[in-house]
C-alpha cells in the first residue's frame, strides 16, 4: 500500500474529520481488495473454462478435468502440443484478468483528479518560517 493516499486525505478534509477519513481510507483500500479478488478470480474461472472448451479438439482430456488438476499439475496431464494448447488458454485468461486491473488503475487515475490539488509545499514553508522565527523571539506579524 502507498502513502499517497493518506497524506492527500489528511491535507484536504479539517483536522476534525481526519480520523474518520483515514478509517474510511483503510476499510476502503481492504473492501477493494477483497472485493476485485473476487471478481478477477471468476473473470479468470470463466475465461479459463471457454479458452479450454475453445481448444478442446486439441487438448485431449475434458476442460473441467484440466481445471480440477490446477496449474500445478498441467505438466501431468497433457504434453507436446496439447499442453501448448493449455497453456495459451491459460495465458489468454490471465490477460483477461489484467484488463481488470487496468480498468481500476485507470478509474483510481480519474477519481484522483476529481480530488483537487492543495499545494501542501506552501504550508509546509509557512510551518518552517513561522517556527524559525518563534524560536528567534519574534512573530510572523511583529507582535512580540
Amino acid at each position: 500500500m502507498s502513502s499517497g493516499s493518506f497524506i492527500a486525505v489528511q491535507n484536504l478534509v479539517p483536522p476534525a474529520q481526519i480520523p474518520i477519513a483515514m478509517a474510511i481510507v483503510i476499510f476502503m483500500q481492504n473492501m477493494g481488495g477483497a472485493i476485485f479478488l473476487v471478481a478477477a478470480n471468476a473473470i479468470f474461472s470463466n475465461t479459463l473454462r471457454k479458452q479450454l472448451e475453445e481448444r478442446s479438439g486439441l487438448i485431449g482430456p475434458p476442460p473441467q478435468v484440466i481445471i480440477d488438476a490446477g496449474a500445478s499439475s498441467i505438466r501431468n496431464l497433457v504434453s507436446g502440443d496439447q499442453l501448448a494448447a493449455v497453456l495459451k488458454a491459460f495465458s489468454n485468461s490471465v490477460d483477461t484478468v489484467m484488463y481488470l486491473g487496468i480498468g481500476v488503475s485507470i478509474a483510481a487515475f480519474a477519481f484522483g483528479w476529481g480530488l483537487g490539488w492543495k499545494d501542501i509545499r506552501v504550508e509546509k514553508k509557512l510551518r518552517a518560517i513561522k517556527a524559525s522565527d518563534d524560536k528567534d523571539g519574534k512573530s510572523v506579524g511583529g507582535d512580540k
